[in-house]
C-alpha cells in the first residue's frame, strides 16, 4: 500500500518535537484512518528503524505519526542528550494530543507504540489517557531496580562519579557531563550487555543526527522510573512484545507486570533486546502488532505449513468501545479461513469473528470457513439447572448467522455440542500428537487416568494408543473453579500416572486428582490437556507441584509466557492438512481411518 510521509512538528513547553507523519493513500476503511503514534527508546532518535515499523503501519492502512524527544535528534530543547522521564512523557503527551488534532487522520482513534525506554513510558502514558485505542509495548523498560540490577553493581559504581560530577555541573549552568548511551561490557555506559553497543549502532543509519552520549544524571534517576506498574491502569488493550533472552530489560519484571494489564496481551520471542528492529524476529514482531486474531502464531505457523501468506485484519476501536473489522486481503469468491480460538478474553475474541465473518461475507468470499481451535463454549453443554442459557448451542446459531459455511474445531468439551450447529463441523483431535509424545518415553507401570468419569472414553482411546491401561477419577464439580473428587476407579498404586484432560482453565480439579492418586499410591504424574488455558493461580498450582514430572499442552490457544518448562506440541500440520482437505473437496473423514470417528486421526504426521 503506497502511502505519503511529512515532515510535521508540534510544540512540547517551550521547544517543539519533530516528527514524520506517514499517511497511507488507501485506508483501511471508508472512513479517515486511525493513527498511531511512535516513539523510541533511550536516547534513540525516529530514523533508527522506526521509519520502517511506521511503514509497516502505513502498509496496513493506518497513520503513524514518529517523533523525536525533546533534546535529541532533530527536536529542540537545550541542553543536547539530556534525558528527563518527565518531559519526554510530556513529550508524549503533546504528541498524543497533536495527532488527534491532523485532519488526515481519525482524532477518535490513536493509538500509541513504543520501544524499550519508550515501550515502558507507553505504559505510563496509557494510565492517563483512557481515551487511546490501543497500546503496544516493545521489549520495554518496565523497572527501573531491575534494569539496575541487570547492569551489575561495578556497572553502577562506574556510572556514579559522572553522574555527579553532572549534577554539579548543571547546578552552575554548565554544559553536562556525558557519558555513553550504550558500551563494551566492562567499561562506563549506560547498557553494557555484549550485543548492547553492536545492537544499538547497527540501528543507526549513515548520516544520522544520533550521538551515543547522555547527560550522565540519568544514572541516579532511571532507577526509580517503574512504569511497569501503571500497566494495570490502562483501560485500552495493551500488547507487550518480550524478548525472552533481554539482557537490557530483564523479561522476567515485565512478564510480572504485563499480566496485570486488565486487557492485556504478552507475545514473548527468542531472541535479545535488539534483535527485534531487524530481521526475521522484525517482521514476526510486526505481523504479529499488525494482524488481528487471538493466535497469530498459530495462524501463522498453519500458513507457512500450506505455503500461503497471513493476511492482516484491521480492527478498529471506535470511541464508543465498538469493534469493526476489515480484512486486508482480496476476498471475491474466495474461500476464507478465519483462524480465531475462543480463548479470554473470550466475549472480546468471539465478537471479533463474528466481526471478521460479516466483512468476509460483505467482501463476496467464495467460502467462509472458521477454524476455532478452541471452542470455548462447549462447556456450556446442558441445561443442569432451571433458567440457564445454552451458551453452546447459542454461539454455533450466532457463527451461523453471521454468515459462517464449515467450521473447523479441535477437541469440544462435550459430543452432543457437535449437534449445535447448523453448518458442517470438522473435528479434529490431538490425541496422536500427545500420544507421539509419550511414546518416546519409558511407560513401563504407566497408567492413563482420566480426571472425570464423562472423559472416560477419550483416556481409554488415548491409553489404547500408548498401550497402557486406564484409571478415572470419580469428580463432583461444585462451582467452576472447585472440584471434589471422591475416589479412583481402577488400580494406580506404584504407577506413573499420564493424566489427560480435554482443557486445563484454573488447575483445580488437576490438583484435586493428583491428592487422591497420592492417597491411592500414586505419587508421580505426568499432565497432558489439548487446551491448556491456565487462567487465574492454574500456572502457580501446576508450575513446580512436587508430584508433578511434566505438563504437555497444544497450541490451540496462547501458551503462557511466564511457564517455560511447559511443553507445547504444535497441532498447526493437523489444521494445514484439514484447511487443505477442505479447500479441495476432499474427504475430512479419511483423516479418522481406523479411529473412532467422533476423535480424529491417532497420529497426525502430516506437513513434517
Amino acid at each position: 500500500m503506497s502511502r505519503a510521509r511529512l515532515d510535521v512538528q508540534f510544540p512540547s513547553g517551550a521547544d517543539t518535537c519533530a516528527a514524520w507523519l506517514y499517511v497511507p493513500e488507501r485506508p483501511a476503511g471508508p472512513r479517515r484512518p486511525p493513527v498511531v503514534v511512535l516513539g523510541h527508546g533511550l536516547g534513540g532518535v525516529r530514523e533508527m528503524r522506526l521509519d520502517a515499523v511506521a511503514e509497516r503501519f502505513a502498509e496496513a492502512g493506518l497513520a503513524a505519526l514518529v517523533f523525536d524527544y525533546r533534546h535529541f535528534g532533530a527536536s529542540g530543547g537545550e541542553p543536547r542528550q539530556l534525558l528527563s522521564v518527565r518531559r519526554q512523557l510530556a513529550d508524549w503527551d503533546a504528541a498524543v494530543a497533536y495527532a488527534a488534532q491532523r485532519p488526515e487522520v481519525d482524532g477518535d482513534r490513536v493509538a500509541i507504540w513504543g520501544s524499550s525506554f519508550g515501550g515502558g513510558h507507553v505504559l505510563a502514558v496509557a494510565a492517563r489517557h483512557p481515551e487511546l485505542m490501543a497500546v503496544v509495548s516493545q521489549c520495554p523498560f518496565t523497572d527501573g531496580p531491575a534494569s539496575s540490577l541487570a547492569l551489575g553493581p561495578a556497572g553502577a559504581a562506574r556510572l556514579l562519579p559522572a553522574a555527579l560530577r553532572d549534577l554539579a555541573a548543571a547546578a552552575r549552568g554548565r554544559p553536562p557531563v556525558t557519558v555513553p548511551l550504550a558500551g563494551e561490557p566492562g567499561t562506563t555506559a549506560m547498557m553494557t550487555t555484549p550485543d548492547a553497543l553492536p545492537g544499538y549502532l547497527a540501528l543507526v543509519p549513515e548520516g544520522s543526527t544520533f550521538r551515543n552520549e547522555v547527560a550522565a544524571r540519568l544514572a541516579l534517576r532511571i532507577t526509580a522510573y517503574r512504569p511497569g506498574r501503571l500497566a494495570r491502569r490502562a483501560s485500552a488493550p495493551v500488547m507487550v512484545s518480550v524478548c525472552e533472552h533481554d539482557g537490557v530489560a530483564p523479561p522476567g519484571p515485565t512478564l510480572r507486570h504485563a499480566r496485570r494489564a486488565p486487557r492485556g496481551e504478552v507475545r514473548t520471542y527468542p531472541v535479545g533486546h535488539f534483535d527485534v528492529y531487524r530481521g526475521e524476529a522484525f517482521e514476526q514482531v510486526n505481523a504479529d502488532q499488525t494482524a488481528g486474531t487471538a493466535h497469530r502464531g498459530l495462524a501463522r505457523e498453519v500458513c507457512d505449513r500450506l505455503g500461503v501468506p497471513l493476511s492482516p485484519v484491521d480492527l478498529v476501536r471506535f470511541s464508543n468501545d465498538c469493534l469493526q473489522a476489515q480484512l486486508q486481503a482480496n476476498c471475491r469468491q474466495r474461500d476464507v479461513y478465519l483462524v480465531q480460538p475462543l480463548v479470554p478474553p473470550t466475549q472480546e475474541h468471539l465478537m471479533e469473528l463474528l466481526l471478521m465473518i460479516d466483512a468476509a461475507r460483505g467482501a463476496s468470499a467464495g467460502s467462509i470457513t472458521a477454524v476455532v481451535p478452541h471452542y470455548a463454549y462447549a462447556r456450556s453443554d446442558k441445561k443442569d439447572a432451571s433458567r440457564i442459557s445454552l451458551g453452546g448451542r447459542l454461539v454455533a446459531d450466532l457463527l451461523a448467522t453471521a454468515g459462517v459455511d464449515r467450521v473447523i474445531t479441535m477437541t469440544l468439551h462435550a459430543p452432543q455440542v457437535h449437534g449445535f450447529f447448523s453448518v458442517p463441523v470438522d473435528q479434529l483431535t490431538a490425541l496422536g500428537v500427545l500420544a507421539d509424545h509419550f511414546l518416546g518415553q519409558d511407560l513401563t507401570d504407566a497408567v492413563v487416568v482420566s480426571p472425570d468419569l464423562g472423559n472416560a472414553k477419550v483416556a481409554t482411546q488415548f491409553a489404547r494408543l500408548l498401550g497402557l491401561p486406564v484409571a478415572a477419577g470419580s469428580k463432583q464439580r461444585l462451582a467452576d473453579d472447585r472440584v471434589v473428587i471422591d475416589s479412583i476407579v481402577g488400580d494406580v498404586s506404584g504407577r506413573r500416572a499420564i493424566v489427560l484432560d480435554d482443557e486445563i482453565a484454573t488447575g483445580g480439579s488437576i490438583v484435586e486428582l493428583l491428592d487422591k492418586l497420592a492417597e491411592a499410591g500414586c505419587e508421580r504424574a505426568d499432565v497432558a490437556c489439548t487446551h491448556g488455558l491456565f487462567v487465574g493461580k492454574a500456572v502457580e498450582r501446576l508450575r513446580g507441584h512436587p508430584r508433578i514430572g511434566e505438563v504437555v499442552s497444544t497450541d490451540t490457544v496462547p501458551p503462557p509466557a511466564d511457564w517455560p518448562e511447559l511443553r507445547v506440541l504444535s497441532v498447526a500440520g493437523l489444521f494445514a492438512e484439514a484447511i487443505s482437505r477442505v479447500h479441495a473437496g476432499e474427504s475430512i473423514s479419511s483423516l479418522f481411518d481406523g479411529v473412532d470417528p467422533t476423535l480424529g486421526p491417532p497420529q497426525p504426521r502430516l506437513f513434517d
